[in-house]
Order: C-alpha cells, then structure tokens, then sequence
C-alpha cells in the first residue's frame, strides 16, 4: 500500500541545532526543554510545516530553469545580431547598433518590472522580456570580435577560395566569438537569478493579491520562500533557518555561475595558453 504521509511539523529546526521546545511542533527529541532537530528534516521546516530542504530544490529547479532559457533567447539574438553588424558594416551596422542603443537606454529590468505590476505573467513574462530585451550588450561584444576577424588571414582565403558569404561566417567567424560569448552571458546569468528571485520577493508579498503572490507560489522560488520566511516572523527570532538556508542558497548559485562562466571563457579563450 501507499506511505503514509508525514504529520506537518512547523518551525522544526535544523538536525544541528536545538531551540525551545514551546516555541514548536517537536517531532524530534526534546533535549533539556529544547526541542532538537531530526534527520527526517535535515534544514527543518517553516511555520506551514514545509521542508526547508525540499523548498531549496524546487528553488534550485527555477532558478537553473530560468538562467537558460533566458540564455537560450539572448545568444541566438546577440550573436546574430552583433555578427550581422560586424561583418556587413555599412548600413545593417548602422541600424542594428541605433537599435541597441534604444533597446539599452529602457532597461529590461525596469520594464519586467512595469509589465508585472501590470500583468499577471509570472515567470513566463520575466524570461521572455529579458531574454529578447537584455542581448544588447552580447551584440555589442561579438560586433567588435568580429571586426577584427572579417579580414583575418584565414577569412581572405575563405573569400579568395569562393566561399559563401554565410558559409564564411558559419564556419570561420562565429566559433571564433565563442569566448566573447561566453564571457557575456556568463555577467548576465547571475544577474537573470537574483533578478528572478528579486521579483518573486517582491510579488510574494502576502499585503498583495492572492492571484498575483499565487504566480509565484507554485514556481516555489527562493525569493518566495524567503518572503513568506520574513512574513511568518520567523526570522531574525526563533526559525532563522527558513530565510537564512534559501538565502545561502541563492549566493552559492550566483557566485557559482559567475565562476563557471570565468572558467568556461579561460578554456575557450584560444589565446590562453595551456
């Protein structure tokens, strides 16, 4: 037959550490009037009963989720864009970077921001507006790259030999923009994150519509959690866990796709030597 399911404990504590046992729900061994944490909740639980543990996976799943598909919308855009500019030059130069300069002076930031106060788009809406609206910057990197690689020595000959144009680019330039690449994105995965869990903070806020704080209460992100940590009380005081856990969580991973984007740009970078 089916497990049973477990009885909610709220405010359980950590299996390290030991709090008052009046203070909650003990499903562990009281220890001296504290209540002690179990292994069945290794990062305890919030003031609901919810595994703290079980809240950073589901947090971990958003924010990976989120990072690449946004990545998946801005590569293709600024590398098409910026190798575009940079090897027609002329006219498609000239429109393409007055465009991105238009598409930077409106931060994508501010506008997620404009159209979720507005619209209930949830997670779709963040990563679709700053996938399409954020590859300026990435344009503007491969654009300089490959000015200096369109009369490279290897391009010539690809010419001289009766190379196509778009097999020229394809085969010779772009693989050769992929460290510039990678460098760009990697800047901005960590900011598509905190931006992610910055926005479900801000419209978990339980002073706000239940249909509206609900977007980001299925996605479970750690900005979600933390927000209905800080809204249960339960930090500074008695369950430090349920912010501090999610919230460690959150800078490991920024700080983890920063150094993961340093070390893929030094490994890629064809004039680093080994």
């Amino acid at each position: 037959g089916e497990a049973a399911p477990r009885e909610p404990a709220p405010s359980q504590p950590p299996v390290f550490a030991t709090v008052p046992a009046s203070a909650v729900y003990c499903s562990g061994e009281i220890v001296e009037a504290g209540c002690a944490g179990t292994w069945q909740y290794p990062l305890g639980t919030n003031l609901r009963g919810e595994d703290v543990l079980s809240l950073i996976v589901h947090g971990a799943n958003v924010a990976l989720k989120v990072a690449t598909i946004v990545a998946a919308l801005m590569i293709p855009a600024g590398v098409g864009g910026g190798t575009a500019a940079g090897y027609r030059g002329g006219r498609t130069d000239e429109l393409l970077m007055r465009y991105v300069d238009v598409q930077q002076v409106l931060p994508a930031f501010f506008i997620v921001l404009l159209l979720l106060v507005v619209y209930d788009g949830g997670l779709l809406l963040l990563v679709l507006v700053f996938g399409l609206l954020n590859w300026g910057s990435l344009a503007r990197m491969v654009r300089s790259d490959v000015l200096t690689k369109r009369d490279a020595g290897y391009v010539r000959a690809a010419r001289s030999a009766g190379m196509r144009p778009f097999r020229i680019v394809r085969r010779h330039v772009v693989p050769n923009t992929s460290s510039t690449v990678v460098s760009a994105v990697s800047l901005q995965l960590p900011l598509v994150v905190l931006l992610e869990a910055t926005m479900a903070y801000l419209f978990s806020n339980p002073g706000r519509p239940a249909a509206r704080a609900s977007i980001w209460q299925v996605d479970l992100s750690w900005g979600y959690t933390i927000a209905m940590g800080f809204a249960d009380g339960a930090f500074p005081t008695v369950s430090w866990w349920v912010v501090l856990f999610p919230a460690l969580a959150l800078l490991a991973t920024t700080v983890s796709l920063s150094l993961l984007g340093d070390a893929l740009r030094d490994a890629l970078d064809p004039r680093m030597e080994t």
